[in-house]
């Protein structure tokens, strides 16, 4: 009786092994996709109307949540972590395309202030980047 359970087991656990390896990849781009869906389903549902609070929150998820999930998705992995700021800036698009104007604050909010540094920096890191390899340090 004691083989039957422990074959039993046995093979129910290769069968979960099998079943958890999904492809890496999927999970690290499908993730952050869904989430990036799920808000802007959310964005265009009736709920946003005249609801700051709500307005603050989807677009605290587009800039900070959904990219810093990425980030933790491939922090790991041969993905470079400057991959992050594209996903920031995509979700920075989004917001601009289906937040309705009105709620639309705190995304401004983010492109006048946060925008420019973000840029900055991508700048001086383009330069040190450069200057290493040519050799100007």
């Amino acid at each position: 009786m004691g083989k039957i359970i422990l074959w039993f087991f046995l093979i129910k656990k290769t069968e979960m092994i099998r079943t958890i390896n999904i492809n890496r990849n999927l999970i690290k781009f499908g993730v952050p996709l869904v989430l990036l869906g799920t808000l802007i389903l959310l964005m265009k549902s009736s709920f946003l109307n005249g609801n700051d609070t709500l307005s603050f929150a989807i677009t605290t998820d587009l800039l900070l949540t959904v990219p810093l999930v990425y980030f933790l998705l491939i922090r790991k992995s041969k993905i470079p972590n400057t991959t992050v700021i594209p996903v920031m800036i995509i979700g920075l698009i989004i917001g601009s395309y289906f937040l309705p104007p009105e709620s639309q604050t705190y995304l401004s909010i983010f492109k006048t202030w946060a925008l420019p540094i973000i840029e900055i920096s991508i700048l001086t890191f383009v330069i040190k980047i450069a200057r290493f390899y040519t050799g100007l340090l």
